[in-house]
């Protein structure tokens, strides 16, 4: 998503992305000692909750602006996580050096999807694993879908659907995957607030008051007690490295 990095961490990390991280994180099954890289860290909710478990873990990022607050996380929680600025599609490693690769719906907005599923292969030990979680096309969404309608603009990269990600991960030499597709419920709050990040995600463009007005209108289906309350899906993948 696009949102700046304020708006991401404050307002759609503890209603959308701290909840879906916990699911992530239980299917990891994270051992204290682990060395853990999570990529596309973005503010680092993964990152920070696994670090908490006793695990050495790195983050990466491509936007700088969104590793500072990632370092504001991790002070204020006390853990200790190393960040790095780059590209899961480039990782900064030359050789195996985790036993467990983290990403948090970020590989499906990756420009080369097949390389970085190769490069998080490539960095992990023998008889490691990779969680990796992506959501399902927009249609699948709830509110989004229904704010994408209003805005009549299609979704313009393929879905990865379990089909799709398993045979990216097979083709990056991974084996034993399991995949799963996984439904919860979110509840965020401010919806006039949400139409706005919405659109202008969706779009690539700062949204208009009278698309804004539409939104919130095509809200109405999800609003419950002044907060808007819809289903999300994702696929969620768990790839072990042969020993």
């Amino acid at each position: 998503m696009q949102e700046d990095a304020g708006s991401y961490d404050s307002y759609l990390v503890p209603a959308i992305f701290e909840p879906w991280s916990r699911d992530l994180i239980k299917r990891a099954q994270v051992w204290k000692g682990d060395r853990v890289l999570d990529v596309a860290c973005v503010t680092g909710i993964v990152a920070c909750r696994i670090a908490g478990t006793g695990a050495k873990v790195t983050g990466i990022d491509l936007d700088g602006s969104r590793l500072e607050l990632a370092r504001k996380r991790a002070a204020e929680e006390g853990v200790s996580v190393t960040w790095r600025e780059g590209s899961g599609e480039a990782l900064p490693f030359r050789e195996p050096a985790f036993e467990l690769v983290t990403c948090q719906q970020g590989l499906q907005s990756m420009t080369d999807r097949e390389k970085a599923a190769r490069e998080m292969r490539r960095v992990i030990v023998p008889g490691g694993r990779a969680v990796i979680s992506c959501w399902l096309p927009i249609d699948q969404q709830g509110a989004y879908a229904a704010i994408a309608a209003v805005v009549g603009k299609p979704c313009e990269r393929s879905p990865l659907d379990e089909q799709t990600l398993n045979k990216l991960l097979l083709d990056a030499k991974f084996f034993a995957t399991k995949i799963e597709t996984v439904t919860r419920q979110v509840r965020i709050s401010d919806p006039t607030r949400f139409a706005t990040l919405s659109i202008s995600w969706i779009t690539g463009e700062p949204a208009s008051q009278a698309m804004i007005a539409d939104g919130v209108a095509a809200l109405a289906p999800f609003m419950v007690d002044d907060a808007v309350q819809f289903s999300m899906t994702a696929v969620v993948a768990v790839a072990r490295v042969k020993t």
